[in-house]
């Protein structure tokens, strides 16, 4: 097990993950399995920059992503979700 699976599964345990955005899930990620945004932007098929704009939350984190993510991350798809639906509604209610 690596650090970001030992970290996940703390982090996915406390109730407080539900309001995670999805872009700090991503970088923990990278930086635990000590991967470049470039590296995981190609295995998802995206460009490096807009995987960086998912990090930041300038761009919202499109399904097709979400699920490639749920994959390599081995986080549960239905915690993907859970992140992503928080932030739009976040983002609805900022509105």
């Amino acid at each position: 097990m690596n650090k970001f699976d030992s970290d996940i599964k703390h982090t996915l345990a406390n109730k407080e993950s539900q309001t995670m955005h999805p872009g700090k899930i991503i970088k923990a990620y990278i930086e635990s399995v000590e991967m470049t945004t470039e590296t995981l932007s190609k295995t998802l098929g995206i460009p490096t920059e807009n995987l960086k704009s998912i990090i930041t939350g300038d761009t919202d984190c499109p399904f097709d992503i979400i699920s490639k993510l749920a994959k390599i991350t081995k986080i549960p798809l239905d915690k993907w979700l859970e992140f992503k639906n928080h932030e739009e509604a976040k983002d609805k209610q900022s509105k």
